[in-house]
């Protein structure tokens, strides 16, 4: 047999069955008429919503600095005391509440995942958070972060270094210098 029946085209199948380009064809149509119909059924299944913890995220900081101390520790590694005046001290300069995060629970997540090498994911579930949201409050903890430790890690005086040189002998292979450096504390 050479492949071919007249004007139509012979095709073989999986089983060496031989269809005819009509019979191929009509099998083709019934079974994208299969997979439409299953696309047609999965879009009509309901979404299930992901996060749907009843403690969003600023229950659970409220839960957390009502609670015992030592779970504030555990969790974000400070003191509730140090963690509510490093709240206030960004809050007053570096950082503002934005529509459904406030400053505490951004920097509650930072230091979740700062201090547990956690992922975003996990803080995602826990804050009940997207995980753009928790990625975009991070940053806005980093970077406020770094600025606040610009304008608190200096040094408590100024240093100037004068250099003078002094010349201890004098040879006929030539001048020996030493360096003296004295510091003033200003």
């Amino acid at each position: 047999m050479d492949g071919t029946h007249g004007a139509n085209f012979v095709f073989y199948g999986s089983n060496n069955a031989v269809f005819d380009d009509d019979d191929w064809f009509g099998e083709m149509f019934l079974v994208l008429l299969e997979i439409e119909e299953m696309f047609e059924a999965a879009e009509t299944i309901a979404k299930v919503p992901q996060r749907t913890s009843m403690l969003t995220g600023d229950a659970f900081i409220q839960e957390v600095l009502s609670g015992h101390q030592g779970t504030c520790y555990e969790l974000f590694r400070m003191q509730r005391d140090t963690f509510l005046s490093l709240t206030n001290t960004l809050r007053a300069s570096y950082l503002e509440d934005t529509q459904h995060v406030r400053v505490e629970e951004a920097l509650a997540i930072f230091c979740l995942i700062v201090g547990h090498c956690q992922g975003q994911r996990v803080a995602a579930d826990r804050f009940q958070h997207s995980t753009e949201t928790i990625c975009r409050h991070v940053k806005r903890v980093m970077r406020a972060l770094c600025n606040l430790g610009k304008s608190l890690i200096r040094p408590t005086h100024q240093v100037v270094c004068i250099r003078t040189f002094t010349i201890i002998q004098s040879t006929s292979l030539g001048l020996r210098y030493v360096i003296t450096a004295h510091c003033i504390f200003l």
